[in-house]
């Protein structure tokens, strides 16, 4: 289960011994784990091509397995061994699964593995999606399980996977030291990794299977008398080869008939800065994921559904905007509750979001905070009083656009004032075009007369070099801004 050059850097070279010598040699092996906490895992170290008059006898080949001590298994989980098992590592929480590192185990009419469980009262369901095992060992079995205690023979229920053809089943042990019946009774070839589910109603126990976690195939219902308080939990056994096999078990619920568990591990990263990462641990029985999006001060709208068996999404967003998220499961009439993903910002915000936010409308442009919105409805668009240093709250211009005319030489022109904020807001064009028709705007027939600062405020006026006239009876002049 361990890999050259990802957990351990692999490597030969000679073991000397001097003629008659006797006595114990060390050989250093350099480990490469990863983060911790990591799953135990195992690499072999193999004796051969002996030289000289010497011969290999036992112990060709050591198993060696590389522990995390840090890793642990938190609760409310607890495991025990039951029956006999070769030997093991304890099984730890690691690498987003819970993991099972042991060597032999059997399952006839008494149990031989692994339990790992917690203590559950009356009905339920218990839902895990199980890893292909590392390495593939043709008897050995993993799976979901329900049984009185940890005694190796008493009754149980269980949906496992067969390291074989066997494939998928409901194993079910009816009575105290008795066989297993499997359900269906013949291979269906259903391997890992595959989600796999256990329903407790009564003393009734159905098992199925789902490759997404969406769709599930049922394997078999059968009666067995478990007390009402029971043990719930994930069961593995390995085989007689003398390795460790190591079973993975992801995204494990426990709850209730019809309850549908909400998307856990939920997270919103920046990938870029038009782009967030969301991503989070599926869930059995989920058909869809609804995940709703707002950005600062707006309300929370549906952004997208996505099917059973997706685990993220790239969200293509505006840069800077401050985006909250929320996710939940859909399962056929089912809904989980929502959770809930605080703000998160990829890039840096342009001017006219951050007045957004100042301002308390959407963040990211919509409804209240669309640039052609007028929030008093005074005609005055949103893009209009950011370009001007105007709180949307403000009526009408505030004197910061002034028309008005010109004499000059006995002839009537328009002109034009506008005073903007002072440096102003980056990327922002301003232009103030005229037009005989209140069509062709153009600037080409427009000069600038005034231009000051005082403050933080820039002035500046533009008039029409075209006076009215007989031939041009119709000036008109505007004030144009460009929002990025």
């Amino acid at each position: 289960s361990a890999i050259a050059g990802t957990h351990y850097t692999s490597g030969t070279g000679p073991v000397t011994f001097a003629d008659a010598e006797n006595g114990t040699k060390t050989v250093s092996i350099a480990l490469t784990p990863g983060p911790p906490p990591q799953l135990p895992r195992q690499f072999n170290y193999t004796l051969s091509a002996p030289s000289g008059s010497a011969t290999l006898a036992a112990l060709i080949v050591t198993r060696v397995l590389i522990e995390d001590p840090s890793a642990t298994l938190p609760a409310p989980w607890s495991q025990a061994s039951l029956g006999s098992i070769t030997d093991f590592s304890p099984a730890v929480s690691a690498e987003g699964a819970i993991g099972s590192a042991i060597a032999g185990g059997s399952a006839t009419t008494a149990d031989n593995g692994r339990f790992i469980y917690q203590t559950r009262a009356g009905d339920g369901v218990i839902t895990a999606f199980i890893d292909a095992p590392l390495p593939v060992q043709s008897s050995a079995r993993y799976g979901v399980m329900v049984r009185g205690t940890t005694a190796s023979d008493v009754a149980m229920a269980s949906t496992q996977i067969a390291g074989n053809s066997v494939g998928t089943n409901l194993a079910t042990r009816s009575v105290t030291d008795g066989a297993i019946t499997l359900l269906p009774n013949t291979s269906n070839n259903l391997l890992a990794p595959r989600w796999v589910r256990l329903t407790r109603s009564g003393n009734s126990f159905t098992a199925e299977t789902s490759i997404d976690g969406g769709a599930w195939t049922v394997l078999g219902s059968a009666n067995v008398t478990v007390p009402s308080t029971a043990l719930w939990g994930l069961y593995h056994h390995g085989d007689s080869s003398g390795n460790f096999q190591l079973a993975r078990f992801r995204y494990v619920t426990l709850t209730n008939i019809g309850f549908l568990s909400a998307p856990t591990n939920f997270t919103a990263t920046p990938q870029a800065p038009e782009q967030i990462l969301l991503a989070w641990d599926p869930v059995g029985g989920a058909t869809s994921y609804e995940i709703e999006r707002r950005a600062r001060n707006a309300p929370y709208a549906l952004h997208q559904t996505l099917p059973a068996g997706t685990a993220s999404f790239a969200d293509a967003v505006a840069p800077g905007v401050i985006y909250e998220y929320r996710i939940r499961t859909k399962g056929g009439t089912a809904t989980s509750t929502w959770v809930v993903k605080g703000t998160v910002a990829p890039g840096t915000a342009s001017p006219y979001h951050l007045w957004l936010q100042t301002n308390g409308l959407p963040m990211d442009g919509s409804g209240a905070g669309a640039p052609a919105f007028s929030f008093v409805s005074d005609g005055v668009s949103n893009a209009m009083k950011f370009s001007l240093g105007l709180s949307p709250l403000t009526r009408g211009y505030f004197g910061r656009l002034i028309a008005d005319t010109i004499v000059i030489e006995g002839q009537i022109y328009n002109s034009l004032t506008y005073t903007r904020p002072e440096p102003a807001p980056d990327g922002n064009v301003y232009s103030v075009p005229v037009s005989s028709s209140l069509g062709g705007w153009s600037t080409a027939d427009t000069l600038e007369i005034a231009n000051s600062v005082a403050g933080s405020l820039r002035t500046i006026t533009i008039r029409d070099t075209v006076p009215a006239s007989p031939a041009a009876p119709h000036r008109f002049i505007r004030l144009e801004v460009f929002v990025p």
